[in-house]
């Protein structure tokens, strides 16, 4: 089975030919290392910011052709789209991608137009955190809470290998949490949102009241050299992720907590650091607490899609095989 993997991420989107089967075994891909490597492209946005879904469109068609075009190659038979928003995977839709600019979008229909095979969409915090239970840091371990720190922090729920979406799709805003009252303005209207502390983002603005301009990434790579200033920051920012996340801990009592995301580096000292500051603020029932980083570091939204596209085939084969069978 041959499926196109498609992350629309808030600066790249990225595409990947994906079998799952290349990723069962030991190998860890720390770092954005896969089996199979993506293409980044540099994220279309039209002229008033928002995704420009015609050239989306294109590069999936391209991609499409590209396999195609491959002698002995498995033809793609879905692709699965992971994208940094609120999705309705019933309805088909993009309800809300704030960093986006798009609002209750049927957005696998338009892009199925391009690509002639069935498209699914998923919230990008839901596939990365399918990616870790099934194959990566979360599996054999049931409910998972993962966590993605990038440009925000999502998270998603996993039992039984499947994710719990909530009611209307929304339980992807781990980032949304208050632990400041009266606190930073969010983007979300809001005050005091973890995403303001601890994400990239939230980094960088904590550099910035330090009197250092520096980005998330930056901000890490300063704290490995030793740097006391950002060493501070990311404490700051821990500090802040520990408050959010003891409070999901004594609600769901997870057997595992896994992080991942481009802006929470794998370092020893700093999960440490958190397990000690979620240690001490939770109840003794939900302890002991296992925190670890994620297999696919760099790759999770992009594993989670292509599990999705797969998992669509294979449903739609079975179907097909019924209906051949009651014919």
């Amino acid at each position: 089975m041959s499926v196109l993997a498609v992350d629309i991420g808030g600066t790249n989107l990225r595409t990947m030919v994906f079998d799952s089967s290349c990723y069962r075994g030991g190998t860890d891909y720390h770092g954005g290392s896969s089996p199979t490597p993506f293409q980044l492209h540099k994220l279309p946005r039209n002229p008033k910011g928002s995704l420009d879904i015609s050239s989306v469109a294109a590069v999936l068609r391209q991609q499409i052709d590209i396999c195609r075009a491959e002698p002995g190659a498995a033809q793609v038979e879905a692709v699965g789209v992971s994208i940094a928003g609120t999705v309705d995977r019933s309805r088909r839709v993009v309800v809300r991608a704030m960093n986006l600019g798009l609002d209750d979008v049927g957005l696998a229909e338009m892009l199925e137009h391009a690509a002639e095979v069935p498209v699914v969409l998923e919230t990008d915090s839901f596939a990365a955190g399918l990616a870790e239970a099934r194959l990566g840091s979360g599996r054999g371990y049931d409910p998972v809470l993962f966590l993605t720190i990038g440009t925000g922090v999502g998270h998603a729920v996993i039992s039984a290998g499947e994710v719990l979406r909530g009611a209307r799709s929304g339980a992807s805003v781990f980032g949304h949490i208050c632990v400041e009252p009266n606190g930073v303005e969010c983007y979300c209207g809001r005050r005091g949102c973890l995403c303001m502390y601890a994400s990239g983002a939230g980094l960088a603005a904590l550099a910035g009241s330090a009197g250092h301009e520096a980005d998330g990434e930056a901000v890490g790579k300063a704290s490995q050299r030793g740097e006391d200033w950002a060493r501070e920051v990311i404490a700051q920012a821990d500090m802040y992720l520990a408050r959010a996340l003891a409070a999901a801990l004594s609600l769901m009592n997870p057997a595992r907590v896994v992080i991942g995301g481009g802006a929470f580096a794998p370092d020893a000292e700093r999960f440490a650091r958190l397990q000690l500051g979620v240690t001490e603020r939770v109840h003794a029932s939900v302890q002991p607490i296992e925190i670890v980083p994620g297999r696919f570091l760099g790759s999770a939204s992009l594993v989670g899609a292509g599990l999705v596209a797969e998992e669509a085939v294979v449903v739609s084969k079975r179907g097909d095989n019924a209906e051949q069978r009651h014919s």
